[in-house]
């Protein structure tokens, strides 16, 4: 693909608002704009003023350390590492510069520990998206805070990825399913207007025993008694989520497109390893799959481990080459975060939560620029039941104007 000058223009422009920001800031920028070419125009001008200038580069998995890994290599890049979170933060680190790939993960208690476990001069985090309100992202506010955005509005105005469509395809639950998913919500909305509406209060009353009493008090029933009810609450979460990710018409349905569109490279997201599954399972040869749940098997009378079976099918589904009949991967969360699969043209959304960042993840891995590429993205919802909720919050951050919304296969204009 020809070089895009307007993008590495802005691109060019990010990185110097970083300078600006005295060599620490996280850039936000939709997924497909292009944010790892921000930190390798700022690596390239740090290593030219000095050819020993240290990086670390810290990663969430590890696919995207495999990515990182390829990018040091083609700028020949010296005393440079890149390391899963987990592993960094087993021991302590000094470097000139610290990048920060998915900074927005860094937030969490554990992963916060890279501020205080890596010494460096410079830092730069890299994200398509965070939420500035959100309490939980005050330690990269503090330590890294925004200097740029790039928004999916900015980047597809200017063609900086590929145009794209969504279709929200809602279906219908029947009168029996209609029941079985009602019994669960309200048992749901009953417990948790006990808890006043709020999930923390009722974990903390789960965990801490201090917080558990102090809300017995309050309410005049036993401490035990929380403990149960906070439990329960627990319990039928997880039932609704069970039933919403795993709900078989809206994964038959994908296949249904998957089946439709043969000539599509597609992604498939689901919630959960079992939904993957049978998606997988349901289409044979024709589709591939990837969780944290793939097990090793033996091919062609040899044992190939979980790891190399994972990387087997993104090259099965990666493959351009026309022999090859995978054009379906089916995936469960593990490929949200910086899959980098150019030739994707659909991807369907079975399942997800109510977070924007994940919508603009998952719909990113369809959006890069590829001359000629236009792009179906397809979510799949029940009607009138919590996963419509889900997917108007996860779509928040998403121009109007892409949406329609649509009640069968038919109505997807290719």
């Amino acid at each position: 693909m020809k070089l895009d000058q307007s993008r590495l223009n802005r691109q060019k422009k990010a990185a110097r608002l970083w300078i600006d920001g005295k060599g620490r800031g996280t850039v936000v920028g939709t997924t497909g704009f292009g944010k790892s070419m921000i930190a390798q125009l700022i690596g390239r001008f740090l290593k030219n003023k000095n050819r020993g200038f240290p990086i670390i580069i810290v990663v969430p998995t590890n696919y995207l350390k495999e990515q990182w890994e390829g990018i040091v290599k083609d700028e020949k890049w010296s005393r440079t590492q890149v390391w899963v979170i987990n592993s960094l933060i087993r021991s302590k680190h000094k470097t000139g510069l610290l990048i920060l790939d998915e900074v927005h993960m860094y937030s969490a208690p554990t992963f916060r520990k890279v501020f205080t476990h890596v010494e460096y001069k410079f830092v730069i985090g890299l994200t398509a998206t965070l939420d500035e309100k959100d309490a939980k992202y005050n330690i990269i506010r503090k330590k890294c805070p925004v200097v740029d955005e790039i928004t999916i509005r900015e980047a597809r105005d200017n063609g900086w990825i590929s145009d794209y469509v969504i279709y929200n395809l809602g279906i219908e639950l029947p009168t029996t399913d209609r029941e079985a998913y009602d019994v669960i919500n309200q048992k749901f909305i009953r417990l948790f207007a006990m808890f006043r509406h709020d999930l923390n209060l009722a974990r903390k009353c789960m965990f801490n025993k201090a917080v558990r009493e102090k809300f017995s008090q309050e309410m005049d029933i036993p401490a035990s008694q929380i403990f149960l009810l906070a439990r329960k609450l627990q319990e039928y979460i997880r039932k609704r989520q069970t039933f919403l990710y795993e709900y078989r018409p809206k994964l038959d349905l994908a296949i249904d497109i998957c089946n439709t569109f043969p000539n599509r490279k597609i992604i498939a997201f689901s919630q959960s390893i079992e939904a993957a599954n049978h998606i997988h399972n349901n289409m044979g040869d024709t589709c591939a799959v990837y969780h944290s749940k793939v097990k090793g098997e033996t091919v062609d009378g040899k044992y190939v481990g979980a790891k190399r079976m994972k990387q087997y099918a993104v090259k099965r589904f990666a493959s351009n080459d026309g022999t090859v009949k995978c054009h379906v991967l089916s995936t469960a969360r593990a490929l949200d975060l910086g899959a980098d699969l150019p030739l994707i043209d659909m991807v369907i959304v079975t399942s997800g939560s109510s977070k924007a960042l994940q919508a603009i993840q998952r719909y990113g891995r369809s959006l890069r620029k590829v001359e000629g590429k236009s792009t179906i993205i397809i979510e799949i919802y029940v009607l009138e039941t919590q996963d419509y909720k889900w997917l108007k919050s996860r779509q928040k951050k998403v121009p109007r104007t892409v949406i329609t919304h649509i009640n069968n296969i038919n109505q997807i204009e290719v």
